[in-house]
Formats: structure tokens, C-alpha cells, sequence
């Protein structure tokens, strides 16, 4: 008793989809970009938390000074 022949899976050798010639070009600056837009979501993050800090109640301050004789 034989096998059945085995088909490849996939698509036929010839109709394969490639990737465009100008998609690496566009993905490149992307990349070189995202350090500095991470940086500044990282900054507008931290100034938003330090706004929603409440500030502490204004409290009269006193000096009080002692002046000992010599």
C-alpha cells in the first residue's frame, strides 16, 4: 500500500507576497524615533503626577530666637 503524496502547505513558490522596497526605508527613522518621544512621555507623565499632588496647607512660620549673654 503506498502514501498519499504529500502537497506542500503554503502558498505556491512563485505567489509569494513581498515585502515593498520602501517599507524598511520608512521604519528606520521610526525607530530612531522612539527613544525620544519615550523620553518625553515619561517627562509629561511625571509633571502630570506632581500637579495632582495636593500642596501642603499654608502655615504661619515663627522665628524664635534666644539671645544669650556672653
Amino acid at each position: 500500500m503506498r502514501a498519499p503524496a504529500q502537497t506542500p502547505s503554503g502558498p505556491e513558490p512563485g505567489s509569494r507576497t513581498r515585502i515593498p522596497l520602501w517599507l524598511p526605508w520608512l521604519a528606520a527613522p521610526a525607530f530612531a524615533l522612539l527613544p525620544i518621544a519615550g523620553c518625553g512621555l515619561a517627562a509629561s507623565v511625571r509633571h502630570a503626577d506632581r500637579a495632582q499632588e495636593s500642596a501642603p496647607p499654608n502655615v504661619p512660620v515663627s522665628v524664635v530666637a534666644t539671645i544669650m549673654p556672653s
